[in-house]
């Protein structure tokens, strides 16, 4: 699962950059399209100073004027032109001004995936620490069980020992002290077994605690897949934002070349009228330089719209690469939700394994107290044959006295023998 959330993380860092790339191209095409704006507004000015220009030859010039009432027809288009333009422009301009804040959305939406993936490495880290623990506690239980045995072991061989000198008269310990031996052994296995079923206890502790974790690890993973999908229906939006801004940005550029044929023949016309207006020919003369003017305004109009159709292909360029980047990363979080939910269920069995462990420890905690009973037992009645055996000494010293002071008054007497009748 970590491996799988690794590549989450690396995946939504590559979608992150290719991101910023996109929205560092998107920020430029305000500004590109606000220079061809500008151009375009230029071009308006060179145009109404060339009518002026022409207005005044024709004052001076009649017989040009059928020339003349012809070039403005085309400057007439013109203009219409530039303005449908103008009107196009804003339009792709009100359409590129949602991108930022619906790509700044999605970099939002990432960054709290980012942090929902911190958070969730956190708690598995944190339940892979208590798991640690749990198994940990369950090893120290098992070698307090084995210091258990051992003492049990040292305490069953100390009652057969006992066993062996009960009504008996040993020449070193009696069967009393056998038998206190086995009780302090056995006393001292009932401490391991108590402190194994401590830790036993502990390690369930730290297993339920690594489940809570790794519960809490997959509501962080389904709150980032939550905004993964935020994230891609953001891209996804600001594609289609930028597919109408090119619409608008293509009809600006097809109404600027029709203005550009207009004006070529507006610019025919003023050269025939130039050649019937000797008498104007200062006003043709500005009025064609007015047009250069104008003309070479839109050539930059056109080239600014061309960077900006180019930046924009960038951009969309960047967001497909961060939404293959995304769903490629909401596939590793499924399969990371995949693991954890396996994780849940081993603990759960583990779970149900230390509950029985649990249960055998206190059976044989209840065995382990009643053989300190019979033990205890053992020792009562050892006591009394403890006893017993005093006496039988007290017997035996009394009887040797006797036999000392008959063998002190002459000896035993002899026995006669007589035949039967």
């Amino acid at each position: 699962a970590n491996t799988e959330i690794d590549k989450i993380g690396a995946t939504l860092t590559a979608s992150a950059a290719a991101i910023a790339l996109g929205k560092t191209e998107a920020d430029k095409i305000p500004t590109i399209v606000t220079a061809a704006g500008t151009a375009i507004g230029l071009v308006a000015a060179r145009i109404t100073q060339a009518i002026a220009d022409f207005t005044a030859g024709r004052a001076e010039a009649a017989k040009a004027d059928e020339v003349i009432l012809e070039a403005n027809a085309e400057i007439d288009k013109v203009a219409a032109r530039i303005t449908q333009a103008i009107t196009d422009i804003a339009a792709g301009r009100t359409e590129a001004d949602k991108i930022p804040t619906i790509t700044g959305a999605a970099g939002t939406a990432i960054s709290a995936v980012a942090a929902r993936i911190t958070q969730a490495l956190t708690d598995i880290a944190s339940a892979r620490t208590a798991i640690a623990l749990g198994v940990t506690a369950i090893a120290s239980a098992n070698t307090e069980m084995g210091l258990a045995n051992a003492q049990v072991d040292l305490g069953v061989t100390a009652l057969a020992s006992g066993a062996a000198l009960v009504n008996t008269i040993p020449l070193g310990g009696g069967a009393t002290e056998y038998m206190g031996q086995a009780s302090s052994d056995v006393g001292t296995a009932q401490g391991f077994v108590l402190s194994g079923q401590g830790l036993l206890q502990k390690s369930s502790a730290d297993f339920n605690n690594s489940t809570a974790d790794l519960n809490t690890a997959g509501k962080e993973i389904d709150a980032g897949i939550a905004k993964v999908r935020e994230a891609q229906a953001n891209l996804e939006q600001a594609n289609t934002d930028m597919g109408a801004n090119r619409t608008y940005i293509d009809q600006a550029v097809a109404q600027l070349r029709v203005a550009s044929e207009n004006l070529a023949a507006a610019d025919g016309y003023f050269k025939q009228a130039t050649v019937d207006m000797n008498l104007n020919s200062s006003y043709i003369q500005d009025g064609n330089g007015e047009l250069s003017a104008a003309s070479l305004k839109i050539q930059e109009a056109n080239a600014n719209i061309n960077q900006a159709n180019a930046n924009m292909a960038a951009n969309r360029t960047y967001i497909d690469q961060a939404v293959a980047q995304i769903r490629l990363g909401q596939g590793y979080f499924n399969e990371a939700q995949g693991y954890v939910m396996e994780a849940n269920t081993r603990l759960s069995t583990n779970a149900s394994y230390l509950q029985s462990a649990t249960g055998e420890l206190r059976a044989g905690s209840s065995k382990v107290e009643e053989a300190i009973v019979n033990m205890r037992l053992v020792g009562t009645r050892l006591q009394v044959s403890q006893g017993g055996l005093r006496y039988e000494e007290w017997g035996r010293r009394e009887l040797a006295q006797v036999e000392t002071e008959l063998r002190a008054y002459g000896g035993y007497p002899q026995s006669v023998r007589y035949p039967r009748d």
